[in-house]
């Protein structure tokens, strides 16, 4: 059996290569808005309840460069895997697909 373009990529790999092209990147592709920076930090309205002030923080980490989210309204949080998931309305596929979809919407090659 041939192993399918979706099983050879790496997620940890991905999530790097998708979070080097930095937060305003990330954001506009997954259609995020009211972007707003404090500091180091940069808040979006959260796509996962009504606000009209900007709750979510997406920040890079220091030790491993990944990308996490963290909303301080409704408590939702988790990795650019679980935020481009659901924002995209993914949560339906596997994870190889998810990664695949992940890796066509940022114009990343899946090698």
């Amino acid at each position: 059996m041939i192993p399918s373009k979706a099983m050879s990529i790496d997620a940890k790999k991905l999530k790097l290569a998708v979070s080097e092209t930095g937060i305003e990147n990330v954001a506009r592709v997954l259609g995020l808005s009211g972007h707003r920076r404090v500091g180091r930090s940069h808040k979006f309205l959260c796509e996962f309840h009504s606000e009209k002030t900007p709750s979510m923080d997406l920040a890079i980490g220091r030790q491993h460069g990944d990308l996490t989210f963290k909303c301080f309204g409704c408590g939702a949080s988790g990795d650019l895997i679980a935020l481009f998931t659901e924002t995209k309305g993914l949560d339906h596929l596997k994870l190889p697909e998810r990664l695949e979809a992940m890796a066509a919407a940022f114009g990343i090659s899946p090698s």
